[in-house]
């Protein structure tokens, strides 16, 4: 196989996983994170570690590089136009602005999110066109919620 069908083979392969929709949001000094996420995974219980993958090139890059910590907030039914909004290429402060944010230990975090956690940046890694970030968790909450937001063969769905 060449490169082209190598990439094509990894994203017809992972369209058939119904993924959680995370938002990943940061603040380094005056700068701002915020992006939708599918590349989000628990790593380890012991410390409670979570990774994310963060695209290289993009400001978002830049902040989680300076940034000490972070949050990953879980989108439920009904926060569809949250992910859309999130996903949009414009400054991170605006899209945080509109979908609305509060800072929790000087961490932007979605105002009506029903499920996140704060985490202490402990490594990055140079992967491809990503860099992985590990956090481990130092805060959260988890609200009782009946239906999370995923993402289906490209589609934003609550069942598959």
């Amino acid at each position: 196989m060449d490169d082209h069908e190598r990439k094509e083979l990894l994203k017809k392969f992972m369209r058939k996983v119904a993924q959680p929709v995370f938002i990943v949001t940061a603040k380094a000094g005056e700068s701002f994170a915020g992006f939708t996420a599918s590349s989000v995974t628990s790593l380890s219980l012991n410390p409670p570690l979570f990774m994310v993958g963060v695209e290289k090139g993009t400001n978002s890059e830049k902040v989680m590089r300076e940034a000490k910590s972070f949050a990953i907030s879980i989108l439920v039914e009904g926060q569809e136009w949250i992910a859309r909004k999130m996903a949009e290429r414009v400054p991170a402060l605006e899209k945080l602005s509109s979908v609305g944010y509060v800072l929790i230990n000087d961490v932007p975090v979605i105002k009506d999110s029903q499920a996140y956690v704060i985490l202490e940046k402990r490594g990055i890694w140079d992967i491809g066109d990503h860099i992985v970030v590990v956090g481990e968790v130092i805060d959260g909450i988890v609200r009782d919620f009946s239906k999370p937001l995923v993402y289906h063969e490209r589609e934003y769905t609550t069942s598959c």
